[in-house]
């Protein structure tokens, strides 16, 4: 063996893990010219392409049905949709947590058996 070839064996991988590493490279695929992307795409990255790369009018929809089945291109973030479901009462509640003491904070401290350093 050449130190070439020493050096390359770090970079492979086994045959499972590349199997994983190809499902996961061709995660989403537009159904129109066939390019893939990685599981890690979203939604705005997905319709920057139908813009980019598909003629002016083609429906996002067509290329990912799934992903850009709900997606809104004025709001890439989906904020606006989440102050519309807060303001009509839709949006789960979730409770506000309680700031513990000062005091009990140090208390709870010196009982898990943190001690204060010695001058």
């Amino acid at each position: 063996m050449t130190a070439i070839q020493v050096g390359n064996d770090r970079n492979v991988f086994p045959p499972h893990m590349s199997c994983l590493f190809r499902a996961d490279s061709q995660a989403f695929v537009c159904e129109l010219c066939k390019q893939s992307f990685m599981v890690n795409a979203r939604p705005p990255l997905l319709y920057q392409h139908v813009v980019a790369k598909h003629p002016a009018g083609t429906d996002p929809a067509v290329c990912f049905p799934v992903q850009m089945k709900d997606f809104d291109p004025s709001d890439p973030k989906g904020e606006k949709k989440a102050a519309a479901e807060k303001a009509a009462g839709n949006a789960p509640v979730v409770p506000k947590k309680k700031a513990p003491k000062k005091d009990d904070a140090l208390d709870a401290l010196l009982d898990a058996g943190v001690k204060p350093k010695k001058k």
